[in-house]
């Protein structure tokens, strides 16, 4: 009842305007009282602290929501639409009323501002705790200042920089031609990170770089996923403050995936005693006479990668049929999307305009279809889309 009804009332509100801390105070409040107490207007002992009873299951609390953290967690969303679609109505407006001057992610809070931008603010530091960036062309993406190397572990260059280089944007270590690194230059700037720099794969087709949320697989910000990040922060905090124990960034933010692992975890349903229901085989329609087939695959172990594809026309006749052998090639889905956009750059140069890909790699053919780009293949998927649409 507590956690399901009398927690989520505010929610609307919360979504929209940051509340006042006494208003905030006064929601818990109720919320204690109806824990603790047996009778109306009869107050009983609160044996355990409300900052105890909203901490994670795991470190002994209730899991019970704390207003302040979860208001700052939906104001969160957003910020995100600020920032990932700046084009949007929305965002249109409000950017061109207070960011005029200077960028969204830079902007500071004044005492005369409004108070819904002010709630946006807040959403936007919790944001700034763990925004990272995925590279496509490298040319909106800070070498120094932006997470891009492994924004999963808030990665970053450190070090001495010399003059010339401080405004090194990524799109200037790829090569002009091939929009593939430039080893020469990496191995001279960024020796020690260079192995994972070459794991990365850009866009070929200048596809935009776009920020991302590590804490989520698909990249995308939730209110789930922030709240967490909050309440390991605020864990932390409690620590260096009562045990004089500090953590580094990066624990806090393993912390926080890890709690937001284990309450997904818990949400899992239990599987019914009828078993899971068979979808019906799909029926394909027929196609034209002129559809050329295409079969990709792709092998692979440790750091390298052999991947291949064919086409054939409606009678099974070959077309065209390659291989390549690659390295620095993080993991067996990875090799498999390089597979499908290298099939499908070698279409489009044979003027190939109707195909019919096939696939061994369902999980992958279905983050094409649904368009979830994960963190490490999205410069790949954003030219798979691409290519899909303009063959």
């Amino acid at each position: 009842m507590l956690q399901s009804v009398l927690s989520l009332i505010p929610n609307f509100a919360m979504t929209c305007f940051l509340l006042p801390v006494s208003l905030c105070k006064r929601i818990q409040y109720v919320l204690t009282r109806f824990w603790w107490d047996q009778k109306l207007g009869e107050t009983k002992i609160c044996w355990v602290s409300w900052e105890k009873l909203t901490q994670p299951k795991s470190l002994g609390g209730l899991g019970f929501y704390d207003i302040q953290a979860f208001n700052q967690a939906f104001l969160a969303k957003l910020a995100w639409r600020l920032i990932t679609a700046p084009d949007c109505l929305f965002s249109r407006i409000i950017l061109g009323k207070y960011c005029h001057k200077t960028s969204f992610l830079k902007v500071e809070t004044n005492t005369s501002i409004s108070h819904g931008w002010r709630g946006i603010l807040k959403g936007r530091d919790l944001l700034l705790q763990h925004l990272g960036k995925v590279i496509g062309n490298g040319e909106t993406t800070s070498v120094w200042n932006d997470s891009w190397i492994q924004p999963k572990k808030n990665l970053k260059p450190f070090g001495p920089v010399f003059e010339q280089d401080k405004d090194l944007m990524v799109a200037d270590i790829l090569t002009r031609e091939t929009k593939e690194w430039n080893v020469e230059r990496i191995n001279r700037l960024l020796p020690e990170l260079a192995s994972f720099i070459f794991s990365i794969k850009p866009s070929v087709l200048e596809n935009r770089d776009s920020f991302i949320w590590p804490l989520q697989k698909s990249g995308v910000y939730s209110v789930k996923s922030g709240y967490f990040s909050l309440q390991e922060a605020q864990i932390t905090r409690n620590k260096l403050l009562f045990e004089n124990r500090l953590s580094t960034t990066t624990e806090v933010f393993h912390l926080s995936i890890r709690a937001l692992k284990e309450w997904e975890q818990a949400q899992i349903a239990n599987p019914t005693l009828s078993g899971p229901r068979l979808k019906p085989p799909l029926q394909l329609s027929p196609l034209p006479d002129s559809t050329v087939f295409c079969n990709t695959d792709a092998a692979w172990k440790s750091d390298s990668a052999g991947i291949a594809w064919i086409f054939t026309d409606s009678s099974s006749t070959v077309l065209q049929q390659k291989a390549l052998s690659l390295n620095h090639v993080s993991s067996p889905c990875m090799a498999e999307a390089i597979a499908i956009r290298g099939a499908l750059l070698n279409a489009a140069s044979l003027h190939f305009t109707n195909i019919y890909l096939r696939s061994d790699s369902q999980g992958l053919i279905k983050a094409i279809n649904q368009k979830v780009w994960t963190i490490d293949l999205y410069g790949i998927l954003s030219d798979i889309d691409y290519l899909a649409f303009s063959l």
